[in-house]
């Protein structure tokens, strides 16, 4: 512990002191209501070494006030920037114990909560997402990260919360332990906070406002909304594209630019079968047109997913009948057969995409795995 509070320390300060002078430096564009990139992994920096470690202050100053509460002093205070610990001067009854470790901790749980009151106030953008950046690293710390490492290392905090009390009452609060964290991930995945974490960019404000603009002009038409669900799923934000996309669906639940993208959604989350039907229906609607052979060649890679090889090689087929005779599509249906073990059929299709696609990755790939059958 001795030598553990110094290293930690000065660890903790120099990067700190880093991270202070590089704010300084940006301190202007910082602070202005356009978030990029850089100004997201800015702020995580502040708010992970120069905020949190106020947070461990806090979290010792909780457990020396509980020493205080039961009538002990405190024998050693060690504040080591990002650790740190308390040591009383006596020892005190169960319950005592169990207080004495935990009020740390529940101040640590407290924080983030208070954190976020700073989204009630008119401040800046930055300085609220300062705010909810602290509070996520802080509660997801203090819920996971602590607790694994003092149960992983056999001691600290949460040894003693979870070791002290009787089994009915650790069943107790691990329910709340875990209720906690779910709540975090609820939280985090609700449309609203995914729009107010996209919006944070002037780009991203300026473009949603104009197709925002387009869905309300034009209320029965779904292709606004497809509009809108493709930029959040370019931006990342899967949720609120499929909010999006299932509004979409809700006024045309057979318009194919809509089942496309539902399919392609479905496709990014793992959601296969659904992405099936998705595709599917489109083909239903889009008939022996042009585009009809892409969304072929998608639901057959929704087909090797599910490893249905018969009907992903089938689906392939129909997008090169359709006019889609491509590298990627004659790559695709060489993996589909070989999987089926249909060897000379895979050849001549990996050989095609190479012909097709010489200098491509595409075409590089695919004579790789033919040199290899």
């Amino acid at each position: 512990m001795f030598l553990f509070g110094p290293v930690v320390l000065l660890i903790g300060l120099a990067l700190g002191a880093y991270t202070a002078y590089d704010l300084a430096r940006h301190w202007r564009s910082f602070w202005d209501d356009d978030i990029r990139p850089e100004d997201r992994m800015r702020a995580a920096r502040v708010a992970f070494l120069l905020i949190i470690p106020l947070g461990v202050l806090l979290h010792e100053f909780g457990h020396a006030l509980a020493v205080w509460q039961l009538g002990g002093q405190v024998r050693e205070f060690n504040w080591s920037y990002l650790s740190g610990y308390v040591v009383p001067d006596r020892n005190f009854d169960t319950l005592g114990e169990w207080w004495v470790f935990f009020s740390g901790n529940l101040v640590s749980i407290l924080l983030p909560i208070v954190a976020l009151g700073v989204l009630l106030l008119p401040v800046g953008r930055m300085a609220k997402y300062l705010a909810v950046t602290f509070a996520r690293l802080q509660w997801y710390y203090s819920l996971i990260g602590y607790p694994l490492l003092s149960l992983g290392g056999a001691q600290g905090d949460w040894v003693a919360i979870y070791g002290i009390p009787p089994w009915s009452l650790k069943v107790v609060i691990g329910v709340i332990h875990v209720g906690l964290i779910l709540l975090a991930v609820w939280l985090e995945r609700r449309p609203a906070y995914r729009r107010w974490d996209t919006l944070l960019s002037a780009a991203a404000r300026s473009e949603v406002a104009l197709r925002e603009a387009a869905v309300h002009q034009r209320p029965g038409d779904p292709q606004p909304l497809v509009e809108l669900a493709d930029f959040y799923a370019r931006h990342g934000d899967l949720v609120l594209a499929q909010t999006a996309v299932q509004r979409a669906l809700a006024l045309d639940p057979d318009q194919p630019n809509t089942l496309v993208v539902a399919a392609a959604l479905a496709m990014q989350t793992e959601r296969y079968t659904q992405a099936v039907e998705y595709y599917q229906r489109a083909l239903a609607r889009l008939g022996g047109s042009p585009a009809a052979a892409r969304v072929a060649a998608w639901l057959g890679q929704a087909y090797q997913k599910l490893d249905r090889t018969d009907q992903a090689i089938a689906a392939y087929t129909q997008a090169i009948d359709g006019g889609l005779a491509t590298a990627d599509v004659f790559y695709w249906r060489a993996r589909a057969y070989v999987r089926r073990r249909d060897l000379p059929a895979g050849r001549e299709d990996f050989r095609r995409a190479a012909q097709l696609d010489p200098d491509g990755q595409i075409g590089q790939q695919a004579a790789k795995e033919l040199s290899l059958l």
